[in-house]
């Protein structure tokens, strides 16, 4: 006749030891390094509305333009048939504190990027970038921003409009 114990030997116990510390040695480096979250998280925004603005001229067949302000410390998203019409992303046509009504994202008012900066942008000398109707952008360029101490470039090729997004020293 078996008895039916109800518990966890010794050899169970410890495998569950073992990979919460295997799992403890992966994880808690990866929060030491959490300063680098809203940089992150900006240049991953920046992308996301890049590669939307793109799409969006396919879709549309009309120019969109994708300005940063280095100065403000804001990028913004255009309709160039009617530069005073943002082009709506998401539903997150929003008023800015400035009072205008233009899609864009103030790195010093969003909480998200707390301490992210434009550092600088340059496509063929100038701080936009135009996308035409096929979504290629009519030159190419990058982006800087910085937080932390940390610094990614973001960039866009010119004609097939491959944007990339790297780490700088």
């Amino acid at each position: 006749m078996f008895i039916k114990r109800h518990g966890f030997t010794l050899v169970e116990v410890l495998m569950v030891v073992i990979i919460m510390g295997i799992a403890g040695m992966i994880i808690v480096p990866q929060m030491l390094n959490a300063s680098t979250l809203g940089v992150q998280a900006a240049s991953r925004a920046v992308v996301a509305d890049t590669l939307y603005l793109q799409s969006n001229a396919i879709a549309s067949q009309r120019k969109r333009r994708l300005v940063f302000n280095v100065a403000e410390n804001w990028y913004g998203l255009y309709d160039l048939s009617d530069p005073a019409k943002p082009v709506m992303l998401h539903a997150k046509w929003v008023q800015s504190k400035k009072g205008d009504h233009l899609y864009r994202i103030d790195f010093g008012e969003d909480s998200r990027f707390e301490g992210v900066s434009l550092v600088s942008a340059n496509f063929g000398g100038k701080n936009y970038v135009d996308f035409d109707g096929l979504g290629s952008p009519l030159s190419g360029g990058n982006v800087v921003l910085m937080g932390d101490g940390h610094r990614y470039r973001i960039s866009i090729a010119p004609f097939t409009a491959r944007v990339t997004i790297s780490k700088l020293e």
